[in-house]
């Protein structure tokens, strides 16, 4: 059968897929992306490098395969809470303006009150924060006139690869989530609600047309075919944010799976039967393609991310930082590493809570603070999974571990030891949301069931929690959740 090419577009890195029908990764080759941080807290990327890396990153896996023969489907998947204008074909006309851009906060106050939250939260089940779509593209208007006036359309990153591949422009009620122009009480709904539009003051004009989740948007332009080195035959489906793609590429496809995934960020994933929320915890639902679920949201914080800018501080690579923590013991000798780079999310977001070592002694050592970010980051996972469980109704005996992160059994294993939850390590797991947007992409071209889905996720290795790690680990747990509470009024800037 024809294999898919995948394509998942995350914060700092793309990676391109070769995925068999049976959930075989054939290759994968990925490329690191740029980051523009501007003055007043702006975070931009550029589209057309995102294009000629997936060029430069489709040619290298399919040398590497010498599949391109036997591609038959390509489906894209993206990070998601960012903009990029676009024009009617699909190039890009302007900056892309990231999730964690907040320049737009005061220029979209407005949309934060009360009436207005209170009718998003209903109806849409998320509301304007003021660094979510709606803020990007007034800080289009306002900052890039000539780029807001160019676009067609603005659409979240997974759409518009998908419209460069070709040539129209689309989204579904999953990639267009991050609008919040949707009514999501209606699984499948194809149409925007008028009324959100006009509280958002959103030229309708301007957004991409709605098409079903899953569905086939085309065949790739020959031109562009050409330029990847594949035939011009393809079929391209409508896409999934990463949220869904990592639940797949998990097997968290019902209420009873739970998938972490660790890549830039740390996610935990699972899907429900209905649209929920819990915003006190900052735990939410979108529409997913899978028989009428909802794929639940649960952004942990900065996950692989700390792993690297620590790294970076110390003049160490996160390969070596990786090597340096195998030679701690677990509790890192009481160092500990408060993991809110990016403010505290679920489940207790605090945008002002700070990240920091605390418990350094004059014998503390690299090793000791290596480790430390691992535990760090596990830590903070598990306080999420509680959380989680609560928020879908079941309870998780183990977990399925994916991401870049899950290439470690170290990191894997303090996962399990501060969580208590028995941790599946699954198989090239840089490959988890490629992976999963190739499975679900199977299962959108009737040829693999949802139930099937989770056995066809490969897993590398198994971890069992240890019973003494785990008792000082549970030590530790009420030490970070002291830490954070005491970040939500004090490690401020």
């Amino acid at each position: 059968m024809p294999h898919v090419l995948a394509i998942d577009l995350g914060t700092t890195g793309l990676k391109v897929a070769v995925v068999r029908d049976d959930g075989v990764v054939l290759g994968i080759a990925s490329r690191a992306i740029t980051t523009h941080f501007v003055d007043d807290g702006g975070v931009e990327q550029d589209a057309h490098e995102w294009w000629r890396l997936i060029v430069e990153a489709t040619r290298e896996v399919l040398g590497l395969t010498n599949e391109a023969a036997n591609v038959g489907t390509i489906v894209c998947t993206s990070q998601y809470m960012s903009v990029v204008p676009v024009a009617a074909d699909g190039v890009p006309v302007g900056p892309v303006i990231m999730w964690m851009d907040g320049r737009a906060a005061e220029r979209t106050r407005h949309l934060r009150h009360r009436e207005n939250i209170m009718v998003w939260l209903e109806r849409h089940g998320l509301a304007p924060f003021g660094s979510d779509d709606l803020a990007h593209i007034v800080l289009l208007h306002h900052e890039y006139p000539q780029a807001y006036e160019r676009a067609a359309a603005f659409v979240e990153p997974v759409d518009a690869i998908t419209a460069r591949l070709v040539g129209v422009v689309t989204a579904n009620q999953n990639t267009a989530f991050p609008l919040l122009l949707i009514d999501n009480r209606v699984h499948g709904a194809v149409h925007y609600d008028t009324d959100l539009i006009e509280r958002a003051g959103i030229d309708p004009h301007k957004l991409p047309a709605l098409v079903p989740m899953g569905a086939v948007v085309g065949v790739v332009r020959r031109s562009v075919a050409d330029e990847l080195g594949l035939r011009s035959d393809l079929v391209v489906l409508s896409g999934s944010i990463d949220s869904t793609t990592s639940a797949v590429g998990t097997g968290a496809t019902r209420p009873e799976r739970c998938g972490v995934v660790i890549g830039t960020t740390a996610v935990a994933v699972s899907h429900v039967t209905s649209s929920r929320a819990d915003h006190m915890r900052a735990l939410m639902t979108a529409p997913s393609p899978l028989d009428s679920q909802y794929v639940v949201l649960a952004e942990n914080g900065a996950g692989g991310k700390a792993l690297e800018h620590v790294g970076a501080l110390l003049g160490m690579s996160p390969t070596e930082l990786l090597a340096a923590a195998a030679q701690a013991p677990h509790g890192s000798e009481g160092t500990m590493f408060l993991p809110w780079l990016v403010g505290a999310m679920a489940p207790a977001p605090d945008a002002g809570a700070r990240a920091g070592f605390v418990g350094l002694t004059l014998g503390t050592t690299l090793a000791h603070m290596a480790r430390a970010v691992l535990e760090g980051v596990a830590l903070n996972m598990a306080t999420l999974l509680p959380a989680v469980e609560h928020f879908v109704g079941s309870h998780f005996d183990e977990v399925t571990f994916g991401g870049g992160a899950a290439a470690s059994a170290l990191w894997a294993q303090i996962i399990a030891d501060a969580s208590g939850c028995v941790v599946r390590r699954v198989h090239e797991p840089r490959a988890t949301n490629a992976r999963g947007a190739a499975l679900l992409a199977l299962h959108q071209l009737g040829r693999i069931a949802v139930d099937d889905l989770p056995s066809l996720v490969p897993i590398e290795s198994i971890h069992e929690p240890d019973v003494a790690a785990r008792a000082f680990y549970a030590e530790q747990l009420d030490r970070l959740v002291a830490a954070r509470e005491l970040g939500a009024t004090r490690l401020r800037r």
